[in-house]
């Protein structure tokens, strides 16, 4: 469930100097229940197969209040000057895990109900963020335009508190009448990673608790981009190169041995140098009536570290083609519009062992298997398509209000795209074997909204 309440106030003192101000309340609440089963747990040198109930709950709840001031201080000379403060109420782990039944594979033995066990796991953090930024602006006509500025960042969580300053810069030069050219530069900061209340992790991969006692640093990024568009009225096109590099990527290494044994994120979290670059080609237009649009990425992604010996190898994220196709249309005056929209994806890579396990001990059981050999998403999903459509209809609440009902479904042939790999241990040929899991392949919904 997600609630989103908005308030916005504009005000003009004259006809230089303007004023957004916006406050938001938001609330994400998220709650899931499954019933799980483990056939590799070892007790007394016996294969034993465990059965349980699993409740997942998460919400993230947050206030924040945005003000942007314009000020044109001369004929093509502008200053932009804002601020944002937000805090935030996080609750990204409510994890109750119950144990119902143990067994035995070998003899098929039941263990009385008295082996029930609870595990009740809760975790909040109030993070406090505050953005100060100002940009300033020169035009030249229709021909140039000089954009640069930077923001001040603040991020305190608990007793720790960081700051940063991010500047970037962007130019426009107009080199045909209806072609312009773009340069553009930027620096960003993300303190998502920043979690320090988390005193421990449960990882469902190593059935064990790993506690935390590493730095978690913010995720800092640089973008570089050139963009030629050309537009008309009939139709536009554009063509991008971008480049961008990313500082402290969160990587983990669940496979890790290591990590089981020592009980720390020491050996199972690891920080990244990824890089990202590619080209981005987008053209649209209309036509008899229909606003046609494509748009294709082609981008190559990679990361590096410690834990790789750092050679570069393939991003979880990296996905070599990106296709999305739309169509719109509208209807009976405008009062109703359709738009169709079609996305095609490569699949994303993922690590799969390509050695068969060995176990550490002489009498050794599925526990203590580690991978002979492991390069990381040496494998990749298969790649995803799907088609949403959008239905609108626009009428009249008296002279001041206007209101749109919309229903639409996403992904309307409904298509088994893949969500994540799933894991699991072959017992009988001592081997891992992965299964893509597909997640709610069909989501419907609608709309109501209300404009004055």
């Amino acid at each position: 469930m997600n609630l989103l309440g908005v308030i916005r106030w504009n005000c003009i003192f004259n006809e230089r100097l303007f004023m957004n101000m916006t406050t938001y309340l938001s609330s994400y609440k998220y709650r899931s229940h499954e019933y799980v089963c483990n056939s590799d747990v070892q007790k007394e040198k016996r294969m034993w197969y465990w059965a349980g109930e699993v409740f997942f709950t998460s919400r993230i709840d947050n206030i924040g209040l945005k003000s942007v001031f314009d000020w044109q201080l001369a004929k093509g000379h502008y200053v932009k000057l804002g601020m944002d403060m937000f805090r935030y109420l996080s609750k990204p782990v409510n994890f109750n895990l119950y144990s119902r039944e143990w067994g035995d594979i070998l003899f098929k033995e039941k263990q009385p109900d008295n082996e029930i066990s609870h595990i009740n796991v809760r975790y909040a953090y109030k993070p406090d963020e505050a953005n100060f930024y100002i940009e300033d602006e020169f035009r030249y006509n229709d021909w140039f335009m000089l954009q640069f500025g930077g923001r001040y960042t603040l991020y305190r969580i608990g007793t720790m508190l960081n700051q940063r300053f991010n500047p970037y810069v962007q130019l426009r030069l107009k080199i045909f009448e209806k072609g312009e050219f773009y340069w553009g530069y930027s620096s960003t900061v993300q303190y998502l990673n920043l979690m320090p209340s988390l005193d421990v992790l449960f990882s469902f991969s190593a059935n064990s608790w790993l506690v935390m006692d590493k730095n978690i640093l913010p995720k800092r990024g640089q973008f570089l981009d050139m963009t030629y568009a050309y537009n008309s009225q009939c139709y536009y096109f554009s063509l991008s190169a971008f480049y961008r590099t990313i500082y402290n990527r969160i990587i983990w290494d669940d496979l890790s041995k290591s990590a089981i044994v020592s009980q720390r994120w020491n050996n199972a979290l690891w920080f990244a140098e990824g890089r990202s670059r590619g080209l981005e080609l987008m053209v649209g237009g209309n036509l008899n009536g229909y606003k046609l649009s494509m748009n294709y990425t082609l981008s190559w992604s990679n990361d590096r570290s410690k834990l790789y010996n750092n050679k570069w190898h393939a991003a979880s994220n990296d996905s070599r083609h990106n296709i999305n196709l739309s169509a719109y249309k509208r209807f009976f005056n405008e009062k109703f519009d359709v738009a169709l929209m079609w996305g095609y994806r490569t699949g994303f890579p993922y690590t799969q062992i390509t050695d068969i396990y060995q176990p550490l001990q002489p009498d050794g059981g599925i526990n203590d298997w580690i991978p002979g050999n492991l390069q990381r998403n040496n494998a990749k999903m298969y790649s995803t398509h799907y088609l949403n459509m959008n239905l609108n209809w626009n009428f009249s609440l008296g002279r001041k209000y206007k209101g749109t009902l919309s229903a639409g479904v996403y992904n309307l042939y409904f298509n088994h795209n893949p969500y994540f790999v799933m894991r699991l241990k072959n017992l009988e040929q001592r081997k891992i074997e992965y299964r893509e899991v597909s997640i709610s392949p069909v989501l419907p919904y609608i709309a109501f909204i209300v404009k004055y």
